[in-house]
């Protein structure tokens, strides 16, 4: 059985890849920050399961831009964020873009001793 989290989905209301893609980026954000601003619109659409807190739960996504989600983290989250929210729908995600960026971060990291 699948359980979507709409804390971690995004906005549209069909899946696909890209869907696939900033679900994984928030949820990574998430990880790194330890929270996300419309985790109190979450909450209230957990505990009522009405339309209209869902509704509310979309528009708080979609009023956050990328750089201020992923202020005071690493720029490679917000870079990958910011590419798969630009993807159209049926579009092929550059698969190669994201592992370079995260593989050169993870480099990065090792390398400093973080």
């Amino acid at each position: 059985m699948l359980i979507l989290i709409p804390k971690f989905l995004p906005v549209s209301s069909e899946a696909t890849k890209a869907d696939d893609l900033v679900s994984l980026a928030y949820t990574l954000i998430f990880l790194v920050k330890g929270g996300l601003p419309w985790q109190s619109a979450y909450e209230t659409f957990r505990s009522s399961q009405h339309i209209s807190d869902f509704e509310r739960l979309a528009t708080a996504k979609e009023e956050v831009e990328p750089e201020v989600l992923c202020a005071g983290i690493p720029a490679v989250y917000r870079d990958f964020l910011s590419n798969v929210l630009k993807l159209l729908p049926k579009a092929t995600p550059d698969y190669d873009l994201f592992q370079e960026a995260f593989g050169e971060y993870s480099e990065r990291i090792s390398l400093s001793g973080e």
